[in-house]
């Protein structure tokens, strides 16, 4: 040992001597021009002096601007020959890089006349202690006092604003006071101050900028602002003196590394604005003891809590689905973590180095698990892979040496080198029979496993030493188990292990016993032919029982098919259309077969069918009569049912000719009863009567020519109820014609002075200001039996009147709006009556009294309209909103017009901006993206409570704005943790703004904008589109149609997929016209009776 210290101490000795030799003719190799550069002092400029001292004195701003002039000149100077500057007062500015570099600038005086000090300016003035900056600078610049590292005290102005990137970078101050006015801070302002322990940042400043207290190893207090909303990437990287730091409740964002190797602080709350924690964030917080993450964070980063070795405990919000690489590795002190049920990815070395980790609960919808995700977790006693888990990688548990019980899930296809390597705790485990392949080493040093059961029939590939130092091996045992009939081929593939490997003993090769029920029905085994049969109206269980005195039952399965299946179709489908499980419930409506697949511990499987299945939920339908209605003529009623059984007429059977028969005229009421085979029935009860001689209520409105037609819009049937006494009701049955006449005339010349000053006092009223009267009448109301003609002043009930809009009154101003009314005068009281179906060439009113009218109006330039009153109900009656009995949309047909109210996808610059109607009861929306051509993900792009969002990718990858795209969205309200689709909107298809082809619709024509149709009645809209590039046209059919339709409420009018508008029910409702990108257009629809 000695012998080779004392070789070595002489090596070292000569390398030192040939440094000596060589640094020797370094130095006289140097030019002579090179040695003389150094200028000889006393040197001067203009306004500038620098004596013999190295004192350098500058008098002026010139002086400044000529010191800093002659960088190149005197360099060498400048560097090493400047002791202290003297700045003498009335100089404003100290230019930028003005003594860069001056190593040996011990001093420097500053007067207060200095406004400004420039960028650079005692960049690496490493000699200079102490510096006070004048009171009139506004902004310590960039980088001017970067690597003063003998800095020690620095007074700054109580004026000072800004402090900008690298200002004090590698400064020897302990603490400094930055002033109350400062509200900006830039990047690495403070980075590797290794001396400073203390510091407070103003209220004003709303961020810690990137790497701003990087490396101060000594820092061990520092307080944050709470306006504070943002700390920078690295901002406290290695502040290794830092116990503990208060984030501001307000902070929403911290970059990655933000507190990376902060190895003293203990404890730290993160604020519950912060969604994402990103990358490295905790990097080495090896203190850090606990740190509940907020419920809104979604996503966790690569690295973020490595090595905090201290860490005993974590709960990963709901939010979180991915744990990505590397996120806990070396938390040695870890022993409890919550992983959420929505996680469906573990990365690479995720828990790596968790050794105090006992227990872990991986969530079932896992399906990856990256290579060493819990390498060296060597208290981990067990551990159960969820079923969707495909493949094992690379030394997934290695080194997991308590790792005893273990489950490698049946669709396992792969085992990773070294996945199990050193796992001294396994004695037994068992190889799925879909394992092709078991990786280098993957069992490597597994001392005490003894037993190995393979379960496939073919052998898998088998990497090298995959079972060396296994304890079957080491003691000579027949350790490796496989299925009888494949010993040979298994010890063919594994020659190396072949002495280990032995046949499996048989137990089962009987397959298990099974049932399948529904309600009274049952079968047990595979049924040669299928019939559909058997009928069901409501939703049914199915219960599949299983037996298997043997092995015993390993696993049940089921399909529902909609078509029957041959025994060998069934057993080629693929695994994937099977649903594990003993129990399912079949919804009307839908007609399917059972199939069921058990499976013993043996292998063995059973084959189970049901007969054809028909749930039909719905009832039939009776057509061509409406229920309570009363007819004159015989009526052809159609009757319609996929599985109609019988139609009755008062019990008595039907027969139909090609779905439909007639109803002819009977006494009494007749009820059509149609029944399926599933159970479900329909019944309507009208009259049809028989021809009679009973007189009939007709009603007519006569006009002197003058004044305006007016039409009696109440029903003649209705008319009746409200004016015949129970008398005349009789004449009328017994063949007496009776008439209900309305007589209008123009009074504009003959309104009497009372009754006109009634309707101006009326006008000078809160409900009528601004109105005026143009036109007055007299309306009278005769009631015609027989030849006697009775006057009729006042009803019981209001009657419905419209009005026509004389053409002298209509509004012929684009730009101005015009709303009607009139008012009534009766009885010496005028009161006014609003209009009720607000269309542009009518006036519809609801009266009581006959007497004097006058038609008034007003005009805006575009103000508010007067607010709707409710349309009156099919009797005439006027109703308030909560009393509207008119055929109302279903809660459906609700929220799809509310999804699509708001409906709009516009792409601005290199984004796609997409809103949408918000949905009553919805807790959230789902967005859809995809380009065209291409199948809609199963995850949404977006998923919260917004109804607008740009996208900005697509795929995951920038948004190609030549490409095409296409979207919907989803409203959703969770019921039972499940998510319930309450409305989606149509797929919208985008042409992208680069496109060279194709553009997308700016608006949509129509020929009007609102049409009054009569129940029965139709109308087709024609829609054109107006492009926002002619020189381009739209997207192809092949994308959607051009036009899609929706109606508010298909009770009132329904329309076809070519725009034909069909009038259902009287009311009013608007129907949606659609182009490919979501551009709309509506169209309001009155239907009358």
């Amino acid at each position: 040992m000695r012998k080779r210290n004392g070789n070595r101490s002489r090596k070292i000795l000569a390398v030192l001597l040939l440094a000596v030799l060589l640094i020797g003719m370094v130095q006289e190799a140097v030019p002579a021009y090179v040695k003389a550069a150094k200028v000889a002092l006393p040197v001067s400029g203009t306004d500038w002096t620098l004596d013999e001292d190295g004192n350098l004195t500058i008098h002026s701003d010139t002086g400044m601007a000529d010191w800093v002039a002659k960088k190149d000149t005197y360099k060498d100077m400048r560097d090493e020959q400047v002791k202290t500057v003297e700045i003498k007062d009335g100089v404003h500015s100290i230019a930028e890089d003005a003594f860069n570099f001056c190593r040996t600038l011990t001093e420097v005086s500053i007067p207060e006349s200095v406004e400004r000090i420039g960028a650079r300016a005692f960049n690496h003035c490493g000699c200079i202690t102490e510096i006070t900056v004048p009171s009139g600078v506004k902004e310590i610049e960039d980088s001017v006092f970067f690597a003063c590292s003998g800095l020690e005290r620095v007074t700054l102005p109580d004026g000072l604003e800004s402090i900008e990137k690298n200002a004090f970078y590698v400064c020897g101050f302990q603490e400094i006071t930055i002033p109350s006015g400062v509200t900006s801070i830039g990047e690495q302002a403070f980075g590797s101050c290794k001396k400073l322990k203390n510091i407070s940042i103003p209220s004003g400043v709303p961020d810690i900028a990137d790497k701003l207290f990087f490396g101060c190893s000594k820092l061990e207090k520092i307080t944050i602002p709470d306006k504070v909303t943002y700390i920078g990437e690295m901002a406290f990287y290695d502040c290794n003196a830092l116990r503990e730091i208060p984030i501001p409740s307000g902070v929403t964002t911290i970059k990655e590394s933000a507190f990376g190797n902060c190895s003293s602080i203990k404890n730290i709350a993160i604020p519950s604005g912060v969604t994402v924690i990103e990358d490295n964030v905790f990097y080495g917080c090896s203190s850090l003891e606990q740190i509940p993450i907020p419920s809104g964070v979604t996503r966790i980063g690569k690295d973020a809590f490595e090595n905090c070795s201290s860490i005993k405990s974590i709960t990963i919000p709901s939010g979180v689905t991915v744990i990505e690489e590397g996120v806990f590795s070396g938390c040695s002190a870890l022993t409890k973590i919550e992983i959420p049920s929505g996680v469906t990815s573990i990365g690479v070395c995720a828990f790596s180095g968790c050794s105090a980790l006992g227990n872990i609960t991986i969530p079932k919808g896992v399906t990856d698990i990256g290579a060493g995700a819990f390498i060296e977790c060597s208290a981990l006693k067990e551990i159960t892979i969820p079923e969707g888990v495909a493949s094992i990688g690379e030394q997934t548990f290695a080194l997991c040496g308590s790792l005893s019980e273990l489950t490698i899930p049946k669709n396992v296809t792969s085992i990773g080198d070294m996945a199990f390597y050193g796992c001294d705790g396994l004695s037994e485990i068992t190889i799925p029979d879909k394992v092709a392949e078991i990786g280098m080493g993957a069992f490597y040093l597994c001392a005490n496993l003894s037993k190995v059961s393979m379960k496939g029939s073919t052998p898998p590939t088998l990497g090298e030493e995959a079972f060396t130092e296994c304890g079957f091996v080491t003691e000579g045992l027949e350790g490796i188990e496989v299925p009888g009939q494949a010993l040979d081929a298994y010890k063919e593939a594994w020659t190396s292990w072949a002495e280990y490997i032995v046949a499996a003993a048989p137990t089962d090769d009987v397959p298990p016993a099974g049932t399948i029920q529904i309600g009274d029905h049952s079968w047990t085994r595979f049924a040669d032919t299928v019939t559909f049969e058997r009928f069901f109206k409501e939703a049914e269980q199915v219960t599949i029982g299983a037996s298997d005195a043997d092995s015993g039952v390993d696993r049940v399965y089921y399909y529902l098919s909609d078509r029957a299946l041959s025994e060998t179709e069934v057993k080629a489908l693929d695994g994937d259309v099977w649903t594990e499980g003993d129990s399912c419930f079949i919804q009307p409506d839908r007609t399917c077969v059972v199939y069921a697949k058990i499976t013993d511990k043996a292998g063995n499987t059973a084959w189970l069918s049901s007969d054809g299945l028909v749930f039909d939920g719905t009832s039939p339908v009776i057509s061509g009569v409406t229920e309570g209605e009363v007819y004159h003529t015989a009526q052809t009623v159609t009757v319609t049912d996929a599985n109609l059984v019988s139609v009755k007429v008062n019990g008595r059977e039907v027969v139909l000719d090609g779905g439909q028969f007639t109803l002819e005229p009977a006494s009494g009421q007749q009820t059509i009863t149609a029944a399926d085979r599933a159970g479900n029935t329909a019944t309507v009860t009208v009259t049809v009567k028989k021809e009679t001689d009973n007189g009939t209520v007709d009603k007519e409105a006569v006009t002197d020519g003058k004044a305006p037609d007016t039409q009696i819009a109440t029903p003649a049937d209705k008319l009746a109820q409200i004016l015949l006494t129970e008398e005349e009701k009789q004449q009328m049955a017994e063949g007496v014609d009776i008439k209900i006449v309305l007589d209008v005339r123009d009074a504009s010349d003959s309104v009497s002075s009372e009754d006109k000053t009634l309707v101006e006092d009326a006008l000078k009223g809160t409900k009528a200001q601004g109105f005026t009267a143009p036109q007055y009448m007299d309306i009278s109301l005769f009631k015609v039996i027989g030849g006697s003609r009775n006057v009729i002043s006042e009803t019981k009930e209001a009657l419905l009147i419209t009005i026509k809009v004389p053409d002298s009154l209509k509004n012929t101003d684009s730009k101005r709006a015009r709303t009607f009314a009139v008012i009534r005068v009766h009885n010496g009281v005028a009161e006014m009556l609003e209009d009720l179906d607000h269309a542009d060439d009518t006036i519809t009113i609801a009266s009581d009294r006959f007497s004097s009218y006058a038609i008034v109006y007003k005009e805006s330039d575009g103000g508010k309209d007067i607010k709707p009153t409710p349309a009156p109900d099919k009797d005439g009656k006027p109703t308030t909103a909560s009393e509207d009995k008119t055929e109302t949309a279903s809660d459906q047909e609700k929220r799809n017009i509310e999804i699509h109210s708001g409906l709009k996808a516009v792409q601005t610059g290199k984004k796609l901006q997409v809103s949408w109607g918000r949905v009553k009861g919805a807790d959230g929306y789902q967005v859809y993206v995809q380009y065209c051509g291409k199948d809609f993900r199963t995850k949404p792009l977006v998923n919260g409570k917004k109804t607008t969002i740009t996208i900005k990718k697509v795929n995951g990858k920038k948004l190609n704005t030549a490409k095409a795209v296409k979207l919907y969205v989803l409203a959703y309200q969770k019921k039972n943790g499940k998510k319930i689709t309450l409305a989606r909107t149509l797929t919208v298809h985008i042409a992208g703004k680069d496109s060279k082809k194709y553009t997308n619709v700016r608006r949509i024509r129509t020929k009007k904008t609102a049409y009054t149709l009569k129940k029965g009645g139709a109308v087709s809209l024609r829609p054109k589109a107006v492009l926002q590039d002619k020189h381009k046209k739209q997207l192809s059919v092949k994308h959607t149609r051009e036009f899609r339709y929706l109606s508010s409420n298909k009770k009132i009018a329904a329309v076809t997929a070519g725009g034909k508008v069909k009038a259902k029910g009287t009311g009013n409702c608007t129907i949606y016209i659609f182009a490919k990108n979501g551009s709309k257009r509506k169209i309001k629809i009155k239907v009358k009776k």
